[in-house]
């Protein structure tokens, strides 16, 4: 009984969104129910990405071609999304959680 209570506190209790990228997306970004910082993340072109958010949330994906965020994010969504990227990307941001 100790053993299940412990592992039931390790689940986390919401995942608002994931975001998995990276050849066949070995690298996953921290999964997250809130929005995030400006996170350096390289991400090479020709490589699968993958946005997964949870129906009831607003989260929405912002990639950037910069390290910093600075300048309109290059490619953006709040629906779920898989794709092939076109472009590296060297940044992203999680918001409207």
């Amino acid at each position: 009984m100790q053993i299940t209570a412990v592992l039931l506190a390790l689940i986390p209790a919401t995942m608002a969104w994931q975001y998995e990228h990276g050849p066949t997306n070995a690298r996953k970004a921290p999964f997250g129910s809130t929005n995030t910082p400006c996170r350096k993340s390289f991400h090479p072109e020709n490589t699968m990405f993958h946005w997964d958010r949870d129906p009831s949330e607003d989260c929405c994906l912002y990639l950037w071609s910069n390290s910093a965020c600075s300048g309109s994010a290059v490619a953006s969504t709040c629906s779920d999304w898989t794709k092939v990227s076109v472009n590296n990307f060297y940044a992203y941001k999680v918001q409207n959680c």
